[in-house]
C-alpha cells in the first residue's frame, strides 16, 4: 500500500487516533500528512506522540475548529481547492 487515506464526517470523530495506531502499528515505512488543519494542529501532535514518523506540513491551518471552508472564510482567507491539495 502506497497511499492511505482516513476521512471522518466532524471535529473529534477519532481520525488523529486512528492515524496514530496506524502509525505506531507501521513503523516509520509511513509518513503523515493533513492537507488542511482547522483548530489544535493535528500535525504537532502526530509529531510528539510519534516522533518516528514523518511528518509534513499542512497547506494551510486555520484557528478556528470548524470545516476548513468555513474557518478560511471566516479569516478572510480561501481554502485550498481539492486539486490545488492533490497537486
Amino acid at each position: 500500500m502506497t497511499r492511505f487515506v482516513v476521512v471522518g464526517t466532524d471535529t473529534d470523530a477519532g481520525k488523529t487516533t486512528f492515524s496514530l495506531r496506524w502509525l505506531h502499528a507501521h513503523g516509520g515505512r509511513v509518513a503523515y500528512w493533513k492537507p488542511l488543519e482547522t483548530g489544535d494542529s493535528d500535525s504537532e501532535t502526530v509529531r510528539r506522540l510519534a516522533p518516528h514518523v514523518t511528518v509534513y506540513p499542512p497547506l494551510a491551518r486555520f484557528r478556528d475548529p470548524v470545516a476548513p471552508p468555513l474557518a478560511a472564510r471566516r479569516e478572510g482567507r480561501s481554502c485550498p481547492s481539492a486539486a490545488e491539495i492533490a497537486a
